[in-house]
């Protein structure tokens, strides 16, 4: 079927679909259910990633216009990986941001992740969003049954293999960008936080000028419980935003990054909470945090 369907533009196969489906619902109403259905499985489909790395020309077409950029994988021919840019709106350029949202989402899912991507180029940043890997975190077996409350988790090596797609995005997007001017600033969110976290302490990819992590956690008690120590040990400066609807996970470790960024006196570490919502003035008030912190520190 998605071979079949793949000629065609999404939009014009759920109009057809549609106009379809309101035919059929006067007819026969023993196909009233297949009439539902079937609606719902086009869409689907044109909405469900048809490749590996979940972009198609059609998702291509529907994407903002004007922003898009595909970073080829210099090392993985077959592999791309999208980039949103909105320009710098100002006579002079700071540097450029990289936003990225959650592991799985899209940039425009991320309420904080949109609304900085969207604000700082009139700050003077370039801003830039970087798809990350999609693939389901949900059946990774992070940690090892063995009947204890606080289980071992899974080996280096694993989570190095489950890092491996985001380190190779990343890098890749860097690599693109790198005749750009100015400082480099990392804004990441969830897993991806965390996981970036884990890459640049043990020095996988090159460290930022400065990173922003919004709500970092890992779905393990010891590896969630490790980031405090990691965030705290690094020599550039750190923002560490706290939203009120984190996961429990990233909430629970939220004092003790704190308390650990103090005991090991880094000096340029700074966390914020952000409310539930972000309303057109609390919007405000998280581009200031992100504006003023970057000014304090230099940026």
């Amino acid at each position: 079927m998605r071979t079949q369907l793949a000629a065609y533009p999404c939009s014009l196969i759920v109009h057809l679909v549609f106009n379809t489906f309101t035919a059929e619902l006067l007819g026969d109403a023993d196909n009233k259910v297949m009439n539902y259905i079937a609606p719902l499985i086009i869409i689907v489909y044109c909405i469900w990633p048809s490749n590996a790395n979940g972009q198609t020309n059609d998702f291509d077409y529907y994407l903002p216009p004007g922003e898009v950029q595909w970073v080829n994988d210099s090392e993985l021919p077959d592999q791309r990986y999208l980039l949103l840019h909105k320009q710098n709106q100002l006579s002079y350029v700071r540097g450029l941001m990289v936003h990225i949202p959650n592991w799985g989402m899209h940039p425009y899912q991320s309420v904080v992740i949109r609304e900085l991507y969207h604000t700082m180029p009139s700050y003077g940043w370039q801003s830039y969003a970087l798809q990350p890997p999609y693939s389901e975190l949900a059946a990774v077996p992070w940690q090892t049954d063995n009947n204890t409350p606080f289980p071992t988790p899974i080996s280096q090596e694993a989570l190095a293999e489950l890092r491996q797609p985001l380190q190779q995005r990343l890098t890749q997007a860097l690599q693109h960008l790198e005749q750009q001017p100015g400082y480099r600033i990392v804004v990441a969110e969830g897993v991806v936080a965390a996981f970036l976290i884990q890459l640049y302490a043990t020095e996988a990819i090159p460290a930022p000028d400065a990173l922003v992590v919004v709500g970092p956690y890992l779905p393990q008690w010891h590896l969630n419980n490790a980031l405090a120590a990691q965030l705290a040990s690094f020599s550039f400066p750190v923002l560490d935003l706290q939203p009120a609807n984190a996961s429990a996970w990233s909430s629970s470790t939220a004092a003790d990054r704190v308390k650990q960024a103090r005991r090991l006196q880094h000096p340029a570490y700074r966390q914020r909470f952000l409310p539930h919502a972000v309303t057109s003035g609390q919007a405000l008030q998280l581009h200031q945090y992100v504006y003023g912190w970057l000014a304090y520190e230099g940026f």
